[in-house]
C-alpha cells in the first residue's frame, strides 16, 4: 500500500505510480494488455511494495501465457499481501500451468492459514484447479459441478467441461458449455476447450466455425485466437496423436503472421517426433533466428547456413541455443559426423562453461563458451543454432549411418571423455564395493516440465526395494534437503553437487554398471559416455525427438546402449513403465 509524507502527499515516485496505474487501466479497458503491462511493470519500479501492482501484472502474463513469470510476480504480491486471494488463486494457476503441482499445494496451504475460514468458498475453488491440474477430473468434477450449478461461475463452467470431455463425456461437456454462452455469453476459456473438444472428435467446421466466430477478426482477441490454436494442436501432441497435429498445423500455417513462428515450432516438434527429420529441417530455428535465447543484442545469424554440400573445409560457428543435455547431444552428433564422414569442416561449439571440463575438443571441434553478449571472435564462413544442426545431423544419422558402422566411434567418444576428465574423483571417496552398482536420476529441472519429467523418489525406490539390484547410488544433481537423506537406502555422494561439478557426475557414471535415469542432463551424459542405461519418459513431454526410438524397450538412436521406457502421460502412474523397465535391468544384470 502506497505510504504518504508528513503533509498527507503522495511521494514523488507514488505519484508517477498512481499515474501509470491510470493509464493501465484504460489501457486494461481496451484490451491492449501488452502496453497495460509495461505500465504496470514501470509503475512497480517507482512502488515496488504495492502488492496490488504484482498481481496486475501476474494475472497479464497468465492472460498472455507467460506463466513463469506471472509465478514471479503473483508469489511477490502473495507475499507483500498474504489476505489478497486473487493473488493466491493466480498463483496456484500458475503453477499448475507450469506442471508444479506439489507446490500448488503448499500455496494452498499458505493460503488456509492466511485467509482462515472466512474465504472458504475461495479454498474450495482452489482446491478444486489443483485436482484438475494434477488429473484428478472426477475429483474436480464432483466439488465443481455442484457449485457451477449454483454459482454459474464462469471458471467453474470451465472446470466442468474440461473435465467431462477428459473423462469421454464429450457430448454433455458440450452441451454444458452451450447453455452456459446462452445465458452468461461466451468467455475465451469456455471457447477454448469447446474447439479442443470438437477437434478431438474430429468435428473441424464446428472447430473453425467457433474459433471464427469468436475470435477472428477482432484484434484486441488476438493473442487468445494464438491460444486457441496452441491449446488444440499442444492437445494432440500430449495426447501422443503426433500425425493428427502436423495435419492442424498444416491448416494453420501461413494464414496469420503472428502466430507463424508457434505454429512452426509445434510443427518442428512433431515431424521430428514421428522422426520425419529432413521435412522438419524445414522449420528448424523456427521464427527470428537468434544466436542464443540470452543474447539480446544479436538478433540474427548473419552468415549462412551450413549443411552437407557446403564446402569442405568450412568453418562452422554453432551457438548454443539450448539447454546443457542438448549440448551433450549435439556435440556427439558433431563427432560422430566428424569421425565417420572424416571431412575437414571444423565446428566451434558454444557449450554452458559447466560443460567445458567433460567435453574434449579435437581437430574438427572446438569446444567454447561464449557469455550472453558475445560473438564469436574468429573467423567463420557459416553460422547455426544448435537445435538446427542436431536435426540435420539426426536425419543423417538415421538414413545414411548403419549402426554397426558406428559402435567403435561410439565407445572412441566414451573413451575420450573419460580420459579428458582423468584424474578426477568424487570428494565421499569411491562406491562401496559391489560387483553392481545402479545409479539413479529421478527428477528433472526442467522450468516448464519438472513434474510431468520426474518421479518422486519414494515412487523410484518403493519400486526397487523389493528387487536384489546392488547398490542404488544417487546420480541426482540439485537434491533437495529431503532427498539429501539416506531414508530410501540410496547412496547419497557427498558433499558433490553433480550440477556445479560434472567432471564428478562423468566419473560417478563411469563407476556405475547400469544407469536408470528420466530424460535430463544425467541421462544425455551416461549416453555420451555409451553407458547401459534405461531412460524413462512421459509421452507429450520428455518425448523429445532425440530419445526416439522404434517401440517401447527400443534403443534410442543417438544412444544405442540407452533403452527407452514411455509412460502414458503425465497424469498416468509410473508403475506399469517402472515394472517393465525393471524387468529389463534384472535382465541385464543377470546376463552381466
Amino acid at each position: 500500500m502506497s505510504s504518504v509524507n508528513e503533509r498527507g502527499a503522495l511521494s514523488p515516485y507514488e505519484a508517477v505510480a498512481e499515474h501509470l496505474k491510470r493509464e493501465a487501466a484504460q489501457r486494461i479497458g481496451e484490451m491492449e494488455l501488452e502496453k497495460a503491462l509495461v505500465l504496470l511493470e514501470s509503475a512497480a519500479i517507482c512502488d515496488p511494495n504495492m502488492a496490488a501492482l504484482h498481481n496486475n501484472i501476474g494475472f497479464i502474463k497468465l492472460e498472455l501465457g507467460d506463466y513463469a513469470s506471472a509465478y514471479t510476480s503473483l508469489l511477490k504480491a502473495t507475499r507483500l499481501d498474504p489476505e489478497l486471494v486473487q493473488s493466491f488463486k493466480g498463483l496456484i494457476t500458475a503453477c499448475i500451468r507450469l506442471g508444479r503441482f506439489d507446490e500448488a499445494c503448499e500455496h494452498l496451504q499458505r493460503a488456509v492459514l492466511s485467509l482462515g475460514s472466512e474465504e472458504t468458498s475461495a479454498m474450495i475453488e482452489m482446491s478444486i484447479s489443483i485436482d484438475f491440474g494434477v488429473g484428478k477430473f472426477f475429483d474436480a468434477l464432483n466439488k465443481a459441478l455442484p457449485i457451477y450449478v449454483e454459482t454459474q461461475n464462469a471458471d467453474l463452467c470451465r472446470i466442468v467441461i474440461h473435465s467431462l470431455w477428459m473423462l469421454g463425456r464429450a457430448e454433455e461437456a458440450i452441451q454444458i458449455a452451450r447453455n452456459h454462452i446462452s445465458s452468461h455469453g461466451p468467455t475465451s476459456d469456455i471457447i477454448l476447450v469447446m474447439a479442443a473438444i470438437y477437434s478431438d472428435t474430429g468435428n473441424l467446421d464446428a472447430f473453425n466455425q467457433i474459433l471464427g466466430d469468436y475470435f477472428q477478426g477482432t484484434m484486441h482477441n488476438a493473442h487468445q485466437y494464438l491460444r486457441a490454436k496452441e491449446l488444440v494442436i499442444s492437445t494432440e501432441i500430449e495426447a501422443g496423436s503426433y500425425y493428427r497435429a502436423i495435419e492442424l498445423c498444416r491448416a494453420y500455417e501461413g494464414h496469420d503472421q503472428d502466430s507463424a513462428g508457434t505454429i512452426r515450432k509445434l510443427m518442428f516438434d512433431c515431424l521430428a517426433r514421428t522422426k520425419q527429420y529432413r521435412e522438419a529441417l524445414r522449420y528448424a530455428g523456427y521464427g527470428k533466428q537468434k544466436k542464443h535465447s540470452a543474447r539480446k543484442s544479436l538478433q540474427s545469424l548473419d552468415k549462412p547456413r551450413w549443411n552437407f554440400s557446403s564446402e569442405e573445409d568450412a568453418k562452422v560457428m554453432v551457438y548454443r541455443d539450448q539447454g546443457i543435455g542438448d549440448s551433450v547431444l549435439t556435440y556427439k552428433l558433431i563427432r560422430l559426423y566428424a569421425e565417420i564422414l572424416g571431412r575437414n569442416a571444423i565446428f566451434y561449439l558454444d557449450v554452458d562453461v559447466k560443460l567445458l571440463p567433460i567435453l574434449p575438443s579435437t581437430s574438427r571441434i572446438i569446444v567454447m563458451s561464449l557469455n550472453e553478449t558475445e560473438a564469436f571472435p574468429g573467423v567463420t564462413t557459416h553460422e547455426m543454432q544448435s537445435e538446427e544442426i542436431s536435426i540435420l545431423l539426426m536425419s543423417w544419422l538415421s538414413s545414411e549411418v548403419p549402426p554397426n558402422k558406428r559402435r567403435r566411434i561410439d565407445k572412441q567418444i566414451a573413451n575420450d571423455v573419460i580420459q579428458h576428465v582423468k584424474g578426477q574423483r568424487i570428494a565421499s571417496g569411491q562406491f562401496p564395493s559391489c560387483k553392481w552398482n545402479l545409479g539413479c536420476s529421478w527428477r528433472s529441472n526442467h522450468p516448464y516440465a519438472s513434474d510431468a519429467k520426474s518421479i518422486k523418489l519414494e515412487v523410484l525406490v518403493r519400486h526397487l526395494r523389493s528387487l536384489n539390484l546392488g547398490n542404488i547410488v544417487s546420480l541426482q544433481y540439485l537434491p533437495t534437503r529431503a532427498e539429501r537423506v539416506d531414508a530410501y537406502s540410496c547412496i547419497e555422494i557427498e558433499p558433490c553437487d553433480f550440477f556445479d561439478d560434472l567432471t564428478s557426475l562423468v566419473v560417478a557414471i563411469s563407476q556405475c554398471s547400469h544407469i536408470l535415469s528420466v530424460s535430463n542432463t544425467t541421462a544425455h551424459i551416461a549416453g555420451l559416455l555409451d553407458k547401459s542405461s534405461t531412460i524413462l519418459i512421459t509421452k507429450g513431454h520428455s518425448e523429445i525427438w532425440h530419445w526416439s526410438a522404434k517401440n517401447n524397450g527400443g534403443e534410442s538412436l543417438i544412444y544405442p546402449d540407452s533403452r527407452i521406457y514411455t509412460r502414458v502421460n503425465k497424469w498416468s502412474s509410473w508403475s506399469g513403465c517402472l515394472q517393465t523397465a525393471l524387468a529389463e535391468i534384472i535382465t541385464r544384470r543377470q546376463s552381466s
